[in-house]
């Protein structure tokens, strides 16, 4: 048995009179205050850079092949670690996980989007109030000056927050990105 570090944060909520937006203000001054800047500047940033960008999110359907095609092409453009690993079959294993959970309604496959191109995704899991970041994926060469990973990410804490939320888990790895959106390790035990 080996343990490993699963980030998660615990999400605050807003209150319902003053809106969505007190959750998230609350969030962000949970963080240090150099990672609360730099969310805030990534997402002036793209708002004036890219006022076209847009999140979508696609948690079965129609579109749910077509997404699971965009978040593999996406996640193997990110790194040659990631192209490496998504070997057909583990692209196999990707649609056939966001065709089982999908009918449950716990998928959430999401996309940063500029100018109508997809250039960052995330595969999460909606379940029982929280939300688990599965894998992930972006272009590098599409706009890099404006961190769509970050601003996705962020986007996706925010909704969680206004969907009531209650954890944003990151699940297996210490990535540093997952501390600097907060996340507070916890411990699991890997068989």
């Amino acid at each position: 048995m080996l343990e490993d570090v699963c980030p998660a944060i615990d999400l605050p909520r807003g209150d319902q009179q003053a809106g969505v937006a007190d959750g998230w203000e609350a969030y962000l001054e949970k963080l240090e205050k150099k990672e609360r800047h730099e969310i805030r500047r990534k997402l002036r940033r793209i708002e004036r850079e890219a006022p076209d960008h847009r999140v979508r999110l696609v948690e079965g359907g129609e579109e749910l092949t077509a997404a699971v095609a965009s978040f593999v092409e996406l996640h193997r453009l990110s790194s040659k670690a990631k192209d490496s690993f998504m070997t057909e079959e583990m692209q196999g294993f990707f649609a056939a996980i966001a065709d089982a959970v999908a009918g449950n309604h716990w998928l959430q496959i999401s996309f940063l989007e500029i100018g109508g191109q997809a250039v960052a995704s995330y595969f999460c899991f909606d379940y029982r109030g929280e939300i688990l970041v599965y894998n992930s994926g972006y272009d590098p060469q599409a706009s890099p000056q404006l961190s769509a990973g970050w601003v996705l990410l962020a986007r996706l804490i925010e909704r969680a927050i206004a969907t009531g939320h209650t954890r944003f888990d990151f699940l297996q790895g210490s990535e540093d990105y997952k501390h600097r959106f907060g996340g507070v390790d916890a411990r699991s035990i890997v068989l």
